[in-house]
């Protein structure tokens, strides 16, 4: 209890910024054993990373991969390691330990942020060579990336790398890789972006999209044990009474047996239940575990439901009537909904943000002025409520940054964070000017609200045929410019 109770007060300090304060605690549970001692290696030697105290940090974290190299937090340990050798200016030290991790862990989830930290030392200095050279090394190891924050990533730079090498041909072929092994991304974004400034873009999607097989659909057929479940049958009935947090616990209970493409079928069946009864909240929620599948596969024929599924236009009305009097973009608002709230009405974050547009109460006191409209969470927790301030911050964003990108920075890290961002960063392209962003969470934000707005824009962005849209060019609904903001 001891040991529990000097990690916990550790980690409460380091949650609060209070590093100096953290790191006795973790210095005294070094004496404990077992998970207690595993906890004590790991977070010491994150906490003495951070605070620039590399022997340490190193002495931390070579015992924990040393005594713990089965657990999970190994391969952010070897990460870490790479960091503070980088950080001691010990370059070559740590690209070693970065080609170690890849080659020990390439299954691991700090896979991508190892190519990553391999990668941009070598872009952010122009070093396009080596930048060839170690991406097709990463690439080799770990050939496709996992995270949101990554899809694409690695070819992307690499393709950006050589273009600016002269070698025109290759690059453009990277690009369209991206574009067709990662539909509708942050990169496939960038890369569409690339290729327009060629005026390549639109017959390279039309050839991706044309040439896009899709697997089998799993809404083709309800799984029979799912149908025979007495559990399935009651949590329908339950939901056909509007009794969706009853219908919800006899859904979760539910334990269909099978292959992979019946556990699929079964996950689909209650995605699109949950759609028809507009319990958005427990959809989105059910398929962003599916995107990893379905986010390979370009949205047409039968994967288009599936990706409109995942991407609801919950709260239609209200969010299209605010977009117009906002002058915004209607899929914006979707995006930022989505991907705060998950399209959750009254939840709550663990920095108080509330509802579905995540207000915090100091920013609702700002955007209730000349309204009637307490700002209180029991508003905010009221959707048209939530949609009315939220809509109305950022059309303020956008307005100050008019790039959705940045101005999406803004939603999540503050105004005054991206005018610092762009004041510094403003005379680049915008693929690296987000990259450069120094808030890890914003940085991510940026991408993966952008590539929401996308997928939006693709599938409702047009009231036409899709074949039709396939010869328009869905990306025209809305694309990221790369040309450098004003930094003003």
């Amino acid at each position: 209890l001891w040991c529990q109770a000097k990690l916990m007060l550790g980690r409460t300090l380091e949650k609060m910024k209070r590093r100096a304060e953290a790191w006795p605690h973790f210095e005294a549970a070094l004496r404990c054993e077992g998970d207690a001692l595993a906890s004590a290696t790991f977070l010491g030697g994150r906490n003495r990373l951070r605070a620039e105290k590399f022997d340490a940090a190193e002495s931390l974290l070579a015992h924990h991969l040393e005594a713990f190299s089965d657990r999970t937090t190994a391969d952010d340990a070897a990460l870490m390691r790479a960091s503070a050798a980088r950080k001691a200016g010990h370059e070559k030290l740590a690209d070693e330990r970065l080609l170690e991790q890849l080659q020990r862990w390439p299954q691991g989830d700090m896979a991508d942020a190892a190519t990553w930290a391999l990668l941009w030392p070598r872009v952010s200095r122009e070093s396009w060579n080596e930048a060839i050279e170690i991406a097709d090394k990463a690439l080799e190891l770990v050939p496709r990336e996992r995270s949101y924050r990554a899809e694409g990533r690695t070819s992307y730079w690499r393709a950006v790398a050589l273009h600016e090498t002269g070698n025109k041909e290759e690059a453009i072929k990277g690009w369209k890789g991206v574009m067709r092994a990662y539909p509708l991304s942050w990169y496939a974004l960038m890369a569409h972006e690339r290729l327009q400034r060629l005026g390549l873009a639109k017959e390279a999607l039309q050839t991706i999209v044309t040439q896009t097989q899709t697997p089998p659909d799993p809404l083709a057929r309800i799984p029979d044990a799912m149908i025979q479940s007495q559990r399935f049958r009651k949590g329908v009935a339950l939901a056909r009474m509007g009794l969706m947090k009853n219908a919800r616990r006899e859904f979760a209970r539910l334990e269909i047996a099978g292959d992979p493409e019946t556990q699929r079928a079964s996950t689909w069946t209650l995605i699109a239940l949950y759609d028809q009864v507009g319990a958005h909240d427990s959809a989105t929620s059910l398929a962003r575990a599916e995107e990893p599948w379905f986010g390979q596969t370009w949205p047409v024929g039968d994967m288009r439901k599936l990706w409109e599924l995942a991407h609801p236009r919950a709260y239609a009305e209200p969010i299209e009537r605010w977009a117009k009097t906002r002058k915004i973009n209607p899929f914006w608002i979707w995006a930022i909904m989505r991907e705060e709230s998950s399209f959750n009405p009254t939840i709550e974050s663990w920095a108080n943000a509330t509802g579905l547009m995540q207000i915090i109460l100091p920013t609702a006191e700002g955007l209730v002025r000349g309204t009637k409209i307490p700002p209180t969470k029991a508003s905010l927790r009221k959707p048209a409520i939530a949609i009315e301030l939220g809509s109305k911050l950022l059309a303020q964003l956008v307005k100050e940054h008019p790039s959705i990108p940045l101005a999406s920075t803004g939603y999540n890290a503050g105004s005054g964070a991206t005018r610092s961002w762009r004041k510094r960063f403003g005379h680049l392209e915008l693929d690296r000017l987000v990259e450069h962003i120094t808030y890890k969470e914003a940085r991510g934000y940026a991408k993966r609200v952008s590539r929401s707005v996308a997928r939006y824009s693709w599938l409702y962005g047009r009231e036409t045929s899709e074949s039709e849209q396939l010869n328009q060019g869905p990306f025209e609904v809305w694309a990221p410019s790369l040309d450098p903001p004003d930094p003003r």
